[in-house]
């Protein structure tokens, strides 16, 4: 059949007129019935949210007065005595006040109860409620999800709060158990209309309170997932219009109550009557323009169908099935108008070209795809930086960003130089200009980089030849070395303190032995001459010089780690606060001494002489450090040290720390000075205004008090020094102990072994004591000691031995002799304790220790100490 071009022309005009006629009028119909029922709807929302928000504030006073009924609890002496006794008196007495609570309790941090206002009579676990977690993860204020009582067996929701130690650790909850029967009836009291529904559901949507049809409907059922309602309560905000669990549509205003794992919900559902009219106004609008659309769509599909539809039907047909892959796909039109039939033609024709192209490529296709997945799966999940670098920008992996702290994508707009630092960037742009010269096809070296945050990061990078696009290109791998550069300048600083250390403390324990002997014959010659003679002066000027070599062997050995502590558990603040008018008076006028201390600051277990000392000697270096002036700050807290932090400095231990800092405005020190600062005898002060063991002495109290030490200077700025010691393992505060009165007498009659293996000190500690009239037995080894006591019938009053020993120690020894004697007194004698002797516990904390040298005096003065001690049993 025949078309004219010109009938087809006019009935499109037709009906794109008819169209045009149509769609304005139906557009201001429409918007006006849309506008109205949008206002209505947004009013309905509006009052919606309004009365959920009233609700909720409502129920938000409620959860406040427990949160701080519970708090009151918590700080409670009855509660914090730990008397189960007191603490059930108390909660009774608050249960009887409080009706609207099904019963008051406190869990320790185990989850297991304390003591409840109802008798419980098994033992019971809270530790898997989320109250019970949610207030010890945040210390504050935790609410629960429905639950049934374990102990009231009544439908509740439970609260927790958490008790607080003097020390800001959670040592349990307290906790409160809301009727939810006795919570329905206060939600159905709320000043709400009597049309809505009100609904309180927890963060799982268990209904916790349904108005109306009261509690025994409702409560418990949980909300399914399926319910319109659902997703509106997840959100814990906004209105919508759904279908209410009664199945009765209204729009519901939801409000929340709390945040994340202790939330409630509280949804107000009202009637949506007003939104009726506007919706029959809106679909008898809508219902007419169907209808017209109706009768304009059939007029134009008995026109066009003929001549439109069917024709382009077969070339849809065609396209599908060249879509899925029909290269044989024809349309072959014959409609009858030109236009149509000669797209017909051209879509064959484009297919015929298509198959002749697949056959081509049909061959080199999967070999393609096959090279490019192996090159993505290598380059893109290396686990080394690789690279490209062209004349029109970079390609990198993603590991190569990572490296520098940025993702693939921005490092496309970052120059290659950009990420290198200022100071290695002449020694890159070279290596590049080799390689682009020719001179060398391959190369590595190692650069320093700079990381988005602005850290430096060490890398080793392996860089070729290539071409990219026809034209010059550099490719290669990068890998991070950082961490292991880090490594390696922390292992050899640490195996050379560890060496200086041994060496320093041998040569102090050797040298305090000849101390013993020369201060102590020096003693006799100072006795045995008359006050006139001039050799007197002599002897005096030997005991003094002694005295200033002991100073120098103590030194040596705080920084070897190898003197006898006296630990005590105690607060760094009381040293600090005891120590302060002493600092300040040291320093001088033109310091400024800040005290920054920890209020609730950990107990640590150390030596507060050696303490005091650290802080002497960093007090001293700081105020050297300000010659015009300054600020000396010091410092306590509390901190943990995490992985990072320990892989970054080599030595500190991961855990709780208390901190103790030192800082100064002062000069600062460089690099080169910072490498060897607590090296013994190192210092840049002029010749005679320092030894050197200032730092060298704080480094080896702090080591062998268990705590580390690091040090960050910058010249011009001054400098801090951390030290961060473990904390105690027991809370008690153990005061200082007094220092020992002097006896009243020195010498004595009773019988002294002398155990040492030095001849020059044994022999004069024997003199010294049978001058004052002991019986002295003189011991070059521990198995002369034993054969002693094996025919030896009388007994031993006191053994004076050495700690370290040939073949035994000092405390093995006198373990095995006061089972002969079980009533022998102990006193130790120490040049120095091997390190690891504390730690095994070797000496205890009561025992007695006379320090290498030491005077006639000092010897006199603590056998008799040990000799007239009483000894008390610890148990």
């Amino acid at each position: 059949m025949a078309v004219l071009p010109g009938w087809n022309r006019l009935r499109i005009r037709l009906l794109a007129l008819l169209l045009l006629t149509l769609v304005p009028a139906s557009a201001l119909l429409l918007q006006s019935n849309f506008d109205r029922r949008r206002a209505e709807a947004r009013h309905i929302r509006e009052e919606a949210l309004r009365l959920a928000r009233l609700a909720a504030r409502d129920e938000e006073r409620l959860f406040e007065e427990t949160r701080r009924l519970l708090m009151g609890i918590a700080s409670h002496p009855d509660v914090r005595s730990g008397d189960p006794g007191r603490c059930v008196s108390l909660l009774t007495t608050l249960l009887g006040s409080y009706p609207q609570y099904g019963n008051f309790f406190v869990a320790d941090t185990a989850g297991q109860l304390v003591c409840s206002a109802k008798p419980n009579r098994v033992p019971v676990d809270i530790s898997d409620r989320t109250y019970f977690r949610e207030a010890l993860r945040t210390r504050d204020f935790g609410i629960g999800d429905y639950q049934v009582g374990r102990v009231t067996q009544r439908a509740s929701l439970h609260f927790g709060y958490p008790i607080l130690d003097a020390g800001g650790q959670s040592t349990g909850i307290a906790a409160a158990a809301l009727d939810l029967e006795w919570f329905s009836d206060f939600a159905a009291h709320a000043q709400l209309p009597s049309n809505v529904v009100v609904l309180v559901v927890d963060r799982h949507r268990v209904i916790l309170a349904h108005v109306p049809d009261g509690a025994a409907k409702w409560i418990g059922r949980r909300v399914p997932d399926n319910s319109e309602l659902a997703p509106l309560l997840d959100e814990g905000q906004g209105a919508t219009e759904v279908n209410g669990l009664d199945g009765m549509r209204k729009l519901y205003g939801v409000a929340q109550i709390g945040s994340g794992r202790s939330r409630v919900a509280v949804a107000v559902g009202m009637p949506v009557d007003g939104l009726s009219e506007a919706d029959r106004t809106l679909y008898r609008s809508l219902a007419l323009l169907v209808l017209i659309g109706l009768i304009t769509g059939a007029l134009a599909w008995a026109g066009v169908e003929a001549f439109v539809v069917r024709p382009l039907d077969s070339l849809r047909t065609a396209t599908h099935r060249l879509a899925a892959g029909d290269l044989s796909s024809r349309a072959a039109l014959k409609s009858g108008i030109e236009q149509l039939d000669s797209l017909g033609r051209n879509f064959d024709d484009m297919v015929h070209a298509l198959q002749q192209r697949e056959a081509e490529e049909h061959l080199s296709r999967e070999a393609r795809e096959e090279a490019e997945e192996k090159y993505r799966h290598l380059v893109e999940q290396s686990l080394v930086g690789v690279y490209l670098v062209h004349n029109s920008g970079m390609y990198v992996n993603p590991k190569f960003a990572s490296i520098f702290g940025y993702t693939p994508e921005e490092m496309k707009d970052i120059s290659f130089l950009n990420i290198v630092l200022e100071a290695d960037r002449p020694m890159v742009l070279h290596n590049v200009g080799r390689r682009l010269s020719g001179e060398l096809s391959a190369m590595e070296y190692s650069f320093r980089g700079k990381r988005k945050d602005g850290t430096v990061v060490t890398v080793h990078v392996h860089g070729a030849m290539t071409t990219y696009r026809g034209k010059p290109a550099i490719m290669g791998i990068l890998i991070d070395q950082t961490e292991q550069k880090l490594l390696e300048q922390q292992l050899q600083q640490s195996q050379k303190m560890e060496a200086i250390g041994r060496l320093a403390g041998g040569v102090a324990h050797d040298f305090n032995n000849l101390l013993t002997v020369i201060q102590g014959y020096s003693e006799f010659l100072h006795q045995q001459l008359p006050a006139s003679s001039p050799e007197r002066e002599q002897v005096d000027e030997i005991l003094k010089a002694a005295e200033s070599a002991a100073n120098l062997t103590r030194q040596l050995l705080a920084f070897s780690r190898h003197q006898v502590l006296q630990p005590e558990v105690l607060s760094l603040n009381q040293v600090i606060a005891g120590f302060d008018k002493m600092t300040r008076r040291l320093i001088g006028e033109d310091i400024r001494v800040e005290l920054q201390l920890e209020p609730a600051l950990a107990l640590v277990k150390v030596d507060p002489g050696q303490i005091e000392q650290v802080i002497l000697n960093l007090a001293v270096n700081a105020r050297d450090a300000m010659p015009n002036g300054g600020t000396l700050t010091i410092q306590t807290a509390n901190i943990a040290l995490d992985e990072h932090y320990v892989r970054q400095h080599a030595g500190a231990q991961v855990g709780p720390h208390v901190l103790l800092a030192v800082s100064d405005t002062g000069v600062g020190m460089t690099p080169e000075t910072q490498a060897r600062v607590f090296e013994p005898f190192f210092t840049t002060k002029e010749h005679g205004k320092g030894t050197g063991l200032g730092l060298s002495t704080v480094y080896g109290i702090v080591k062998q008090s268990g705590g580390s030490i690091w040090l960050y200077s910058e010249v011009g700025r001054g400098t801090t020094v951390k030290i961060f010691l473990p904390l105690a393992d027991t809370g008690v505060l153990v005061a200082a102990s007094a220092a020992p009165a002097r006896p009243d007498r020195v010498a004595g009659t009773e019988t002294v072994a002398v155990v040492e293996d030095d001849h020059g000190v044994r022999g004069w500690v024997s003199e010294a004591l049978q001058q004052l009239g002991y019986t002295v037995l003189p011991l070059a080894s521990p198995q002369e000691a034993l054969a002693l006591a094996s025919r030896r019938a009388n007994a031993i009053d006191l053994l004076l031995t050495d700690v370290v020993l040939q073949n035994l120690s000092g405390p093995e020894l006198a373990a095995r002799l006061q089972k002969r004697w079980p009533a022998m007194k102990i006193l130790y004698m120490s040049g120095y304790s091997d390190e690891a002797m504390l730690p095994q516990g070797l000496l205890g904390e009561r025992d007695r220790v006379l320090q290498k040298p030491f005077t006639a005096t000092a010897l006199a003065e603590r056998v008799r100490e040990t000799l007239d001690r009483v000894d008390v049993d610890p148990r």
